[in-house]
């Protein structure tokens, strides 16, 4: 089954833009390649790491419906959401990245503040590079900054990656109507101004 017919089989409420990702997903268990995905704030990534999440692990063994995935590992699938309570540091931590076979890491950048951080901006790339080559490795974000974490991989990663970059407008159209009409994207727009809109929403940072 493949994650598109598993989303579908689950009753989830699919939206365009979702689609899009999981049909980008869709061969994860028959590739080599890694996966960059940017997305507005707001449009459901979480949701699509808990769903890709429970997929994988499915796909590698026979598990209940639920299963916690929030910063632990499970049967080689990891799920990394807060990057506070996730120390790449430490040796442990390393060490269970040997055994993941699937590495979900869901917008781990939660803020301006944390986005500007040096020392962040360094472990974070740090950590990337301690990923065994064998691991595949989802990366769902939202844009901050030129030197985030997901400007590094457009740039400098390792390894193979597929980039999926859905801005929240393009051709003068709201990327989901159904969670964000195009008038409160431009009031949204209008109250960011144009850096942090352009870096968060549009994906597409300018300094």
């Amino acid at each position: 089954m493949s994650f598109l017919e598993d989303a579908i089989k689950r009753g989830n409420t699919l939206y365009s833009h979702q689609l899009q990702v999981i049909r980008m997903l869709d061969d994860i268990g028959d590739t080599h390649r890694n996966y960059l995905i940017m997305l507005p704030p707001q449009s459901g990534k979480s949701t699509i790491g808990d769903w890709l999440g429970r997929y994988v692990s499915k796909m590698l063994f026979t598990l209940p419906s639920m299963v916690s995935y929030n910063n632990s590992i499970n049967f080689g699938v990891r799920l990394v959401k807060n990057w506070k309570q996730y120390d790449p540091i430490e040796k442990e931590n390393h060490s269970t990245l040997r055994e993941t076979k699937y590495l979900i890491v869901d917008d781990i950048i939660k803020n301006k503040e944390e986005a500007q951080s040096i020392q962040l901006q360094y472990n974070m790339r740090e950590w990337f590079k301690t990923i065994p080559s064998k691991t595949r490795v989802v990366c769902l974000l939202s844009r901050w900054t030129k030197n985030d974490i997901g400007g590094w991989i457009l740039n400098n990663a390792p390894g193979e990656w597929a980039i999926l970059r859905i801005p929240a407008i393009k051709n003068g159209v709201s990327y989901c109507e159904e969670l964000f009409s195009l008038e409160r994207l431009q009031e949204i727009k209008q109250s960011l101004g144009s850096k942090d809109w352009e870096a968060l929403y549009q994906q597409h940072p300018i300094e």
